[in-house]
């Protein structure tokens, strides 16, 4: 996830088109007092393919994927 700085250049897709926000959120620790700056996940990040449906996904070692 890469946050874009409205000073910088906008991100392109591996196409060459301008990337386009694909996910923004925030995330709340604390019952929803207080949020995380927003993060965005942009089309040009490089993105792993989900191995399963289910969430989160397992850290045991037989199924740990790094």
């Amino acid at each position: 996830m890469s946050p874009h700085v409205p000073d910088e250049p906008a991100p392109v897709d591996r196409d060459g088109r301008p990337a386009r926000p694909l996910l923004t959120f925030r995330v709340s620790t604390d019952g929803g007092r207080t949020y995380s700056d927003t993060r965005t996940v942009w089309s040009s990040d490089p993105l792993t393919v989900a191995h399963s449906l289910a969430w989160p996904p397992c850290e045991c070692p037989l199924h740990r994927t790094d």
